[in-house]
């Protein structure tokens, strides 16, 4: 008894074209039935979690928040110069002075130090490219002093290190060159 005959069948039996859409279609309905069964766990989990106080929310945001912090951390204010290359000239001339952070309100726009067309330097000698700006502008922070390093959001500042400025109106990522310690803010 051959395995396979001429009429494609299986031990004479079952048709084995057949049987691979019977299997396709079994792993597919018990594919969906478990993905089914989880994704209403997963709604019972977030009906739950709205149904958490608000209060108890906060504190346990604050808590994770809090939870990286050692023992030895003070705030402090800083005054960063930070440099913003390649933005168009309608993006630089919608920042102006007292411009805040979306996320941290404290921090704000102090100075537009510059506000230039970019240098271009190529085959044909230096020419100023019109549409594209370079932003200069001096920002008050606020920052985390922990383990002798300034911390803004969760990242050291340096000079030469990028840094997002996020407003209503616009985000800009820039380069630090120049950050001057203003207050140190002792617990």
């Amino acid at each position: 008894m051959k395995l396979i005959d001429k009429q494609g069948r299986l031990f004479g039996k079952i048709n084995i074209i057949d049987l691979f859409v019977l299997l396709l279609a079994l792993y597919i309905s018990i594919t969906f039935f478990v993905r089914y069964r989880n994704l209403k766990k997963y709604e019972f989990d977030l009906k739950n979690a709205v149904s958490i106080k608000n209060e108890d929310f906060l504190k346990k945001e604050i808590k994770s928040e809090l939870a990286n912090v050692e023992e030895d951390f003070s705030d402090a204010i800083l005054n960063l110069t930070v440099k913003f290359e390649g933005y168009i000239p309608a993006l630089a001339d919608n920042i102006k002075v007292g411009d805040k952070d979306e996320k941290y309100p404290f921090n704000e726009v102090i100075e537009i130090v510059s506000n230039e067309p970019k240098k271009i330097v190529g085959p044909n000698g230096v020419y100023f490219d019109k549409d594209l700006r370079i932003i200069t502008l001096k920002l008050r922070v606020l920052v985390v002093f922990k383990n002798n390093k300034y911390l803004y959001r969760d990242q050291p500042l340096k000079i030469g290190r990028q840094f997002l400025f996020e407003n209503i109106k616009y985000d800009i990522n820039g380069i630090i060159f120049n950050i001057k310690l203003i207050e140190d803010c002792k617990k």
